[in-house]
């Protein structure tokens, strides 16, 4: 079966959702981290997990904290 997170197009929203997020927090990356790519990406981490389950609204229901694997599962279900 399909996931029609993808072929519905879902992932877009939840792609724009992230970016409007990551653009209206600008001070979540000082000068020193955006150097280090690895800094920037644990930055970005930090960042988004705060607020993950609302950018997937009900495409997370039920998935813990971490879920990735899972994630990947409910999307193929």
């Amino acid at each position: 079966m399909k996931s029609t997170f993808y072929h519905d197009g879902h992932y877009f929203d939840v792609a724009d959702k992230i970016r409007d997020y990551i653009n209206s927090s600008p001070e979540f990356l000082s000068q020193q981290t955006a150097r280090s790519t690895r800094a920037v990406g644990d930055a970005l981490e930090s960042l988004l997990s705060e607020k993950f389950d609302a950018f997937l609204g009900d495409w997370c229901i039920g998935l813990g904290t971490d879920s990735n694997r899972e994630l990947k599962q409910h999307q193929i279900d």
